[in-house]
C-alpha cells in the first residue's frame, strides 16, 4: 500500500521562520516519525526557537498536509493540536502501526493458496 503522494503546497502565510519550520517539517519527518518542538526548531536553523516552533504549527493552514500532529514535547506527551489531543493521539498510533506493518516481514505462505483450496482441486 503506498503512503505517499504529490499536491503542490504554497505557503504564503507567517514569517520566512514560520515558513521554514513548516517545510521543513513537511520534508523532513515522514510518516511515522515524531519530531519535538526543539528538535524541529535545530531543524529550521535555530535550536531556541522551540516555542516559536509551536506558533508555526498553530498557524498551519493544512495540518493534514503539512503534519504538525507528528511534532511533540520533549517529554514524549502529545502536546496540543488544533483538532484536539484524541485525534493527535490517534493519528500518531495509527501512523506507528501502519509503519510497523509496512516494515514487517511478510507472513510464512503468503501469497500460496490455502490448504482447502489446494485439496479441493486436487492438488497436493
Amino acid at each position: 500500500m503506498c503512503r505517499t503522494f504529490k499536491v503542490t503546497v504554497v505557503l504564503t502565510l507567517g514569517n520566512s521562520f514560520t515558513r521554514k519550520v513548516l517545510w521543513t517539517l513537511l520534508e523532513d519527518v515522514k510518516f511515522g516519525e515524531a519530531v519535538s518542538y526543539k528538535q524541529l526548531a535545530e531543524l529550521a536553523g535555530n535550536s531556541r526557537a522551540a516555542r516559536a516552533v509551536g506558533g508555526a504549527m498553530r498557524s498551519n493552514p493544512i495540518p493534514i498536509i503539512i503534519p504538525c500532529h507528528r511534532v511533540i514535547r520533549s517529554s514524549g506527551d502529545s502536546g496540543r493540536y488544533s483538532g484536539g489531543q484524541p485525534l493527535k493521539e490517534w493519528l500518531l498510533s495509527h501512523e506507528k502501526l501502519q509503519k510497523e506493518k509496512l516494515s514487517a516481514p511478510a507472513a510464512p505462505g503468503l501469497g500460496t493458496r490455502p490448504q482447502s483450496a489446494q485439496q479441493s482441486s486436487g492438488k497436493r
